[in-house]
């Protein structure tokens, strides 16, 4: 079965934009080397990437200078949002699921010596 050459044609175009972002948004900071854990910039640089906005700078830079698990970072999250600069709603349980999944990726990104 054909594809019509404009439906083709819109797809690769599609797909060429979400690749472009990927990219972008994944590789800004260079590839990651195997066997060699992060400096504490470059996770940032990581997690800034990997996150955009949908995560606070001041998050992503707790997460990145620390090692502690996400319930010991908790109480610190928490007060940076109830007192730091943008003082708007926050969805508190949303910022929680990606900090939570910040730290995974941090602690992954350091296991890299493991493998």
């Amino acid at each position: 079965e054909e594809m019509p050459d404009a439906d083709f044609e819109s797809y690769a175009s599609e797909l060429y934009q979400y690749l472009q972002l990927v990219e972008n948004r994944l590789f800004s900071e260079g590839l990651h080397s195997l066997g060699a854990k992060p400096d504490q910039m470059k996770m940032k640089g990581y997690l800034s990437a990997y996150f955009e906005d949908e995560l606070p700078t001041e998050a992503v830079e707790t997460i990145a200078q620390s090692s502690e698990s996400l319930d010991a970072l908790r109480g610190r999250l928490e007060k940076l949002w109830q007192h730091g600069e943008q003082q708007v709603a926050i969805d508190t349980d949303s910022l929680l699921r990606k900090c939570k999944e910040a730290v995974e990726i941090r602690d992954l990104l350091n296991r890299n010596t493991e493998e």
